[in-house]
């Protein structure tokens, strides 16, 4: 494993939390060779991260198990990138945006052995 990914301050979880109303999951997919995949959000009245280069994620949903699930539904939906392309690296801590202090945003990081195939939505 490249020397750097060894030097990331992670969170291990045994289990993903479970998620709920305001939480958002957003996956950091890395690249043995130090690559990170960033997205372009596209134009979206009221959205106020509208054309903001950002991680693949989104909105925990009710039929999210947890999480893990909310990410791994949102990097398929968005970047077509299937969980057999990743490995749960950990969590890094939640946040809240200022401008949206009651969503809470959990980052998972992921290893891509090698860059994935991506189709954007």
């Amino acid at each position: 494993m490249a020397d750097w990914i060894t030097r990331l301050t992670l969170i291990k979880r045994e289990t993903a939390p479970p998620g709920g109303r305001g939480d958002c999951a957003v996956s950091a997919i890395l690249t043995m060779d130090g690559s990170v995949l960033l997205i372009k959000r596209g134009y979206r009245s009221g959205d106020p991260w509208s054309r903001h280069w950002a991680l693949p994620g989104g909105f925990w949903k009710e039929q999210d198990v947890s999480l893990l699930n909310t990410a791994l539904r949102e990097v398929l939906e968005e970047v077509g990138i299937g969980a057999e392309h990743l490995r749960l690296l950990g969590w890094l801590t939640p946040r809240s945006p200022r401008n949206r202090p009651e969503l809470t945003v959990h980052p998972l990081v992921f290893l891509a052995m090698e860059k994935p195939p991506v189709r954007l939505a």
